[in-house]
């Protein structure tokens, strides 16, 4: 009876604008799917064939010398376009085979190799190299440990035949109708909830306010557009001015231009939001974001970026992860080799037709799961493990679809990061009572907000922190009031789904048991959230717990990024023999590492270092912490919960030091490697928002003092941005 009536319920509760907005919603992503299936580089695979007619064979003649898996190879003395090794039985394994060249005098590095995919079974693998004389050749081949030899090595001048055949690829059809199904769940809940009506008729009233703010104001209108139009005559006049005497260039004019566009928008934004706070943060996120994606290096800067990258690119597809040479080579550059340098150190021209040309390449696939792109992960990871990664995924979906350029892509998936970092941000800054300022200063930190415009987990794990704790001290703030259905939910996913991509910060969930019971509708209320609480905190440390002891029980290895002398297993048990040495290693360890000076976490930008400013911020944030209050912070700026939270800082520093001292420090080591200033972050607002005195009055007026505020931090992002990418 109850299901039927519910039905009734659906079927009365449809409306016209209801299938209106679905149908709003769902053809484009109906679009995107077709467009897949039909243009992305997954719908097709090249075949490369060796051109031989004017092929030198320079093995073993050439060779100067052989180390491990690595062939030495003086080239012949014409120019050399293609490659072609030869085995003399069928590889066993599939393998990627790297080949370095060098030419006039420089040395091998990262950036002037070429990939080759020698498949099992296979005979030969091929290279296509840029056509020029080089001076040595490097090929690194694992083909001794499998007692394989070399017939021969083959070098040409004619480039590989490429022929494009299109196969269609299903994956980008089942991707689009797993976002149509979420659609549809979304839309029938919204309809249910009555959330939907709420939506539409906002978005009518906006769109009501907007069009009729125009026909009333249209002095304003065309003020406002002769401003915007003025900001970008005045920014293209100031780089022809400021870069008179140097190399004239069409791309660096357009970023030079671009940041000024920046600067004065910038300033822009702070005049007229300087009354609203949250909508400031949202408006100079989105365009300082949008400032620092356009004008970084496509390669990478920041942290770890290749395997994020690869994380995101496996996260794109649903079964089948396809793979061309073009994600390869982004997946596996070296993190802070600039583009343009090695665009030079290679001889090749800037019309980026060598880096169009790896886009033409032959696609590898791989059932998701199974295998990976990265070099250090772990296989088949669960969902929860992989949250962050999936908006950047969605976003290199949508560039794949559109048959958009590699780099394109690679920024449009950077880009969905930093929407979801500015949003987060945005909805914890108008969630708070008080204390707005300090999680825009912490949120605007150079070196957090930077990791935002790139790809990785950082983002992910600092927004829904705020978020969370935001509306954990809200309710806290207001201790009269009962707490909805709704900001439970959305205070428990969001310190939930944080802790999916670096769980160790999990003891800073423990804070949700210190929400008071009165702040329920009944004892059974509480106990259902203290039951949940708990239920979500066991699977969070089950989540990094058991594949850790199953790893340690297993294989003992540790990250390989740390050394040979790394092992899990022998760590584990170099602490349970000695727990008194290694308790001394981590209070010395955490002396240094949790002094709020010590290092430099506020303007780093990973591989390209500190920027400048970085005492400006300091000041600054000392400044907010102080005078960032109001009477809603007598109930948190407490005794109480400066302890709890110098407590839950110390417990989520020591985890996560633990684990860094198993899994990537030499065992026994008397200190503990790759820690770095960025892991404060997550934890240091919750931990500024309890510090100071409530009882301090903010007596300056609102508007200067956001402006003040708002303004140093851009200034300060803006300023890294020039110092570091331009």
């Amino acid at each position: 009876m109850a299901r039927r009536a519910g039905k009734v319920f659906m079927l009365k509760s449809v409306k016209k604008k209801h299938v209106v907005v679905l149908f709003l919603f769902l053809f484009p992503v109906v679009l995107l799917g077709i467009s897949n299936y039909l243009f992305a580089s997954s719908s097709f695979v090249f075949e490369f064939e060796f051109v031989g007619d004017n092929a030198v064979n320079v093995y073993p003649y050439n060779v100067k010398e052989v180390i491990d898996d690595s062939i030495y190879i003086a080239p012949p003395d014409q120019i050399v376009a293609s490659v072609k090794v030869v085995l003399d039985k069928p590889a066993a394994e599939s393998q990627f085979v790297a080949l370095y060249f060098a030419q006039g005098g420089h040395h091998f590095n990262a950036a002037r190799v070429v990939t080759g995919y020698l498949a099992k079974g296979s005979l030969e693998v091929i290279f296509r190299l840029p056509e020029a004389e080089y001076t040595d050749i490097r090929i690194d081949i694992h083909t001794f440990n499998e007692t394989l030899g070399i017939e021969g090595i083959y070098m040409s001048e004619s480039p590989l035949n490429v022929s494009r055949q299109w196969v269609g690829d299903y994956d980008g059809i089942i991707m689009a109708s797993a976002i149509c199904m979420s659609v549809i769940l979304l839309w029938a809940a919204g309809i249910y909830t009555g959330y939907l009506d709420k939506c539409v008729k906002k978005i009518k009233n906006t769109f009501t306010l907007i069009t009729g703010f125009i026909k009333g104001n249209p002095k304003k209108v065309i003020l406002h557009i002769a401003i915007i139009l003025a900001v970008i005559i005045i920014a293209f006049a100031a780089d022809v001015f400021f870069s008179r005497g140097a190399a004239f260039s069409v791309f660096t004019l357009i970023l030079r231009t671009s940041f000024y566009i920046a600067v004065i928008l910038s300033i822009y934004c702070i005049a007229i939001f300087r009354k609203r706070p949250e909508i400031l943060f949202l408006s100079l996120s989105m365009l300082i974001g949008v400032l620092y994606i356009a004008v970084q290096p496509p390669f990478w800067y920041g942290w770890d970026n290749g395997i994020h990258y690869s994380w995101a690119l496996e996260e794109s597809f649903v079964w089948n992860v396809s793979v061309s040479q073009s994600d390869l080579l982004l997946s596996r550059v070296p993190e802070f080799y600039p583009f343009f340098g090695f665009i030079s150190d290679i001889g090749i021209d800037h019309d980026f037709s060598w880096w169009r040309s790896q886009s033409d390449a032959a696609l590898f696939s791989f059932r998701k799961g199974a295998d990976t792109l990265a070099s250090v992960t772990l296989r088949e990871q669960l969902l929860f493990v992989r949250l962050a990664h999936i908006p950047s995924g969605l976003f290199i979906f949508l560039g794949r679809s559109l048959a958009l350029a590699p780099f394109v892509v690679v920024k449009l998936g950077a880009f969905a990061n930093h929407i979801v970092y500015t949003l987060l941000v945005y909805f914890a800054i108008k969630r708070l009572g008080s204390g707005k300022h300090i999680m825009a200063v912490t949120a605007m930190f150079p070196t957090a907000f930077a990791m935002s415009t790139t790809f990785g987990y950082d983002y992910w794990l600092i927004g829904f922190l705020m978020l969370g704790f935001a509306y954990f001290f809200h309710e806290v703030q207001n201790p009269d009031t009962k707490i909805s259905k709704k900001n439970l939910i959305i205070m428990l996913c969001a310190f939930f789904v944080s802790m999916g991509p670096k769980a160790v910060y999990v003891p800073l969930m423990l804070i949700l048991y210190f929400m008071k019971k009165e702040k329920f509708k009944t004892k059974k209320g509480y106990m259902g959230y203290v039951i949940t609480v708990s239920c979500l905190i066991l699977f969070v440390v089950a989540s990094f717990a058991l594949p850790f002891i199953s790893a340690s029980g297993a294989v003992g290895e540790g990250d390989l990024r740390g050394g040979s002398g790394v092992s899990t297993s022998g760590q584990v048990m170099f602490i349970l023999q000695n727990p008194l040495a290694y308790t001394g290693i981590l209070l010395r360890f955490l002396r240094s590492h949790l002094n709020m000076f010590s290092q430099n976490y506020i303007t780093y930008f990973a591989h390209f270092r500190e920027a400048s400013l970085v005492h400006l911020v300091w000041i600054l944030l000392g400044f907010v912490v102080l005078t960032d209050r109001n009477k809603s912070d007598m109930l948190t700026s407490t005794a109480k919960y400066k302890i709890i939270m110098a407590f839950l800082v110390f417990a989520t520093a020591s985890l996560y030091s633990t684990a860094m001292y198993i899994g990537f420090t030499e065992v026994g080591a008397s200190t503990i490697l790759g820690i770095q200033g960025r892991y404060k972050i997550p934890f240091l607002f919750p931990l500024l928002y309890v510090l100071g005195s409530f009882k301090i009055r903010n007596n300056i007026n609102e508007a200067a003092y956001t402006c003040s505020v708002y303004g140093i931090m851009s200034f300060v992002l803006l300023a890294g941005a020039w110092e570091k990418f331009l």
